[in-house]
């Protein structure tokens, strides 16, 4: 590992974001942020210069496929199933106070 995350890292990070670790935990995220950075450090290192040209150079002939058109479901059919509908729409509950 590159680099290790300290535990006093952790708490410092969880009582920024307003969150309570126990001691077991804060040990645990400590390890495993440590493994993160350690693989974002492996990342890094790569050599990721080549030009377009040479990233490019492989085509998959099967992501190039014609597009084939297909009738879809009718709306009526699809909206059939819905606990509320409003104007040919699906009408959700509002969420976090919005249209109260």
């Amino acid at each position: 590992m590159s680099e290790k995350i300290s535990i006093d890292e952790v708490l410092h990070v969880a009582a920024l974001s307003r969150l309570r670790l126990t001691p077991t935990e804060a040990e645990v995220f400590a390890r495993q942020l440590s493994v993160v950075i350690s693989h974002m450090a492996d990342i890094e290192s790569l050599d990721l210069s080549l030009d377009d040209e040479e990233r490019y150079s492989y085509v998959d002939e099967r992501a190039l496929r014609d597009d084939d058109t297909k009738d879809s479901m009718k709306r009526e059919s699809i909206l059939r199933g819905a606990p509320l509908v409003e104007e040919y729409m699906f009408r959700v509950p509002p969420i976090l106070g919005e249209g109260v």
